[in-house]
């Protein structure tokens, strides 16, 4: 995934001196010169002229103050004894060290009497031994104060914390005392100096290492924490973690501000590269935290289409099985619809152990979608294969009936749906399965609709006195009309209640019999009975509003998908238009009652934009344009 500490640490230790704190400070140390300000840095000759004038300042103030008698050229006359005194107490009192002092003291005794040119010969000697040590004092001076600024910054901009910063702090001053105390005992020897200058940029060099070993370690455990959410919000297998994009994504933005770092030459550069990264891991979360939005949007819509198979597998159930030993219907019972309830279960329940565990993946949950889109249809096309069983055997040798059944319902091992699936199972049940259905059962109505049910014969004439009883009445069947009520008698001739299929069609009748029309509620569901008394189903159109009746006869509510358009039924049954919200999520219905999904479009004068799925876009950008939290585009 990426370079270890250790190696980056061995490739810093190899940059050392070429790089480091910041390679001004490295390379004008080896040169003599300042760092951080260039017009400190100068060559050996500038220096030297300095130090020059500076050492005559000082030897005529000392020749001044040591009570000697200048002559009208300057030249000192006298006073060689309390020139030679004084010279002696100046070099006890310097920070050079005692090998150094007793070296100056060898030259001054070795001076010839009243030879005072001689005495500031070794002065001036003296005065550049201690002025190079003064220079190097003041070049560490600079660079800990630079250090500090630094420092500082870094706080300032929130790339350390308050800790971080106290401690390099800390650091750095020691780092400061020590190269003070290395120089002092240098003595000014240009060996030593070099020496102590040597330590103190390895010392200010393994603090920049440590820095940026520090900003590494942070930016790496960004990474893993980041990677963690991406794993944990996808529900990724262990094995697919590196093949996932968004993943992959992350690891070059990784890789590629590890490169920086290694290339970074000042803590500055390094902090720089370190706030990027974040900000780039950040973008790169956002657009994640959209995945999963796509994938809770799945989740719902993976629940309806579940909720709307358990309906179409309870209609399936309400209805008599078809006849195991017909040929018939062998095919569509024994190798589709058996199969099917086998498979059906265990998809559900992997389903749902994925939604416990939370190891689900768009790409597993789309398939659930699909499945079960697929499986509704199959149990469609068995809710109307089992009426259609029924109905042959009501009118058997019914030519008409016959003709549609082999050619469009029956299914054979040569020509099944079974392999069909997506658009082309969709495209076989709407364009020739449903249609032949319902061409069957408009022949079944025909046969036997009870719109105009038998005609009583002496039932609908005036009464007649009663008659002598001669023989025993044969008992009432079938429907009968009584005072403007129908009611429907068995063979045994007893009366109907409740539900009473016939003919392929069905019925409510009450508790005293009589034949429901209108609206019925029963066992916690609404049905609609036609005028003739016979259960709608489909698109219903009741006092200026649409309602729909499933295959079983039960008003839907909720959501409904119908020929390749979803619509949404109120609790109250009425289709929804315009804006509906459903849990947190808004949709846009049509005049038509159908979902908008996957367009721009424009209420009043707002442009709005919904998703695959329907959802309303909020706070986000589609296209290059940008949706407010109403979802409104806005400039």
């Amino acid at each position: 995934m990426s370079k270890s500490n250790h190696e980056r640490r061995m490739r810093y230790s190899i940059r050392k001196f070429s790089v480091g704190v910041a390679s001004v400070l490295v390379a004008s140390f080896f040169m003599g010169s300042v760092a951080h300000a260039s017009e400190l840095v100068k060559d050996d000759s500038v220096k030297t002229t300095e130090i020059a004038a500076t050492n005559r300042e000082k030897e005529n103030d000392a020749k001044s103050g040591w009570g000697g008698i200048i002559d009208g050229s300057g030249k000192l006359l006298g006073g060689f004894s309390e020139i030679k005194e004084k010279l002696e107490k100046e070099i006890d009192e310097s920070s050079l060290t005692s090998e150094q002092k007793k070296s100056y003291k060898e030259k001054i005794v070795k001076v010839k009497e009243n030879d005072v040119d001689g005495l500031f010969g070794v002065h001036r000697e003296y005065l550049n031994q201690l002025d190079f040590q003064y220079l190097e004092l003041s070049k560490v001076e600079e660079e800990f104060k630079y250090q500090e600024e630094q420092i500082q910054r870094m706080f300032e901009q929130k790339g350390i914390t308050n800790e971080d910063k106290d401690a390099m702090l800390k650091k750095i001053a020691e780092i400061h005392q020590e190269a003070e105390k290395d120089i002092k005992a240098s003595g000014g020897y240009r060996d030593k100096l070099n020496g102590a200058k040597v330590k103190f940029l390895q010392n200010l060099d393994k603090l920049f290492t440590s820095t940026k070993s520090k900003f590494e370690k942070e930016m790496q455990e960004l990474y893993r924490k980041k990677e963690a959410e991406i794993v944990k919000e996808k529900h990724l297998e262990k094995d697919k973690i590196y093949d996932d994009a968004d993943v992959q994504k992350l690891r070059e933005l990784e890789e590629d501000a590890l490169k920086k770092l290694d290339e970074a030459k000042t803590n500055d550069e390094a902090l720089r590269v370190k706030l990027e990264f974040a900000r780039n891991v950040e973008k790169n979360s956002q657009q994640v935290q959209k995945v999963d939005d796509k994938l809770q949007e799945l989740i719902k819509e993976a629940k309806r289409e579940l909720e709307k198979l358990n309906q179409g597998i309870a209609e399936v159930d309400k209805l008599p099985e078809l006849p195991a030993n017909d040929s018939d219907y062998m095919v569509q019972k024994k190798y589709i619809w058996d199969e099917d309830k086998e498979t059906i279960p265990k998809k559900i329940a992997k389903f749902k152990e994925n939604l416990g565990k939370k190891t689900y993946t768009k790409e597993s949950l789309q398939k659930f979608i699909d499945d079960c889109i697929y499986y509704q249809t199959h149990a469609k096309i068995e809710v109307m294969t089992r009426k259609v069983a029924g109905y042959r055997k009501a009118y058997p040798n019914n030519s008409e009936i016959e003709k549609e059944f082999v050619s469009h319902i029956k299914q054979t091992s040569s020509l099944t749906y079974a392999s069909l699936e997506n658009d082309s199972l969709k495209r076989y049940f709407e364009k020739d399965f449903a249609p032949a259905f319902e061409r069957i059962k408009q022949i079944v109505e025909g046969l036997e609709k009870p719109h105009t049910p038998a005609q009583p014969g002496i039932e609908n004439q005036k009464p007649s006195a009663p008659k002598t009883e001669k023989s025993a009445e044969q008992p009432k069947a079938g429907w009968k009309q009584e005072n403007g009520m129908w009611y429907f008698y068995n063979t045994d001739g007893s009366m109907a209640t409740g539900w009473l299929q016939n003919n392929g069609s069905w019925y409510y009748l009450n508790a005293n019999g009589a034949m429901v029309t209108g609206w019925l509620q029963n066992n916690g569901s609404w049905y609609y009975l036609n005028a003739n008394g016979d259960m709608a189903t489909g698109w219903l159109q009741y006092n200026g509003s649409w309602y729909y009746l499933n295959a079983n006869g039960d008003m839907a509510t909720g959501w409904l998908q119908y020929n390749g358009s979803w619509y949404y039924l109120n609790a109250n049954g009425d289709m929804a238009t315009d804006w509906v919200k459903d849990g947190d999520t808004w949709y846009y219905l049509e005049v038509s009652g159908a979902m908008k999904a996957s367009q721009w479009f424009k209420v009043s004068d707002k442009w709005y934009y919904v998703n695959g799925l329907g959802a309303l876009a909020v706070n986000t950008t589609v296209d290059g344009y940008r949706v407010n939290a109403n979802g409104e585009w806005v400039n």
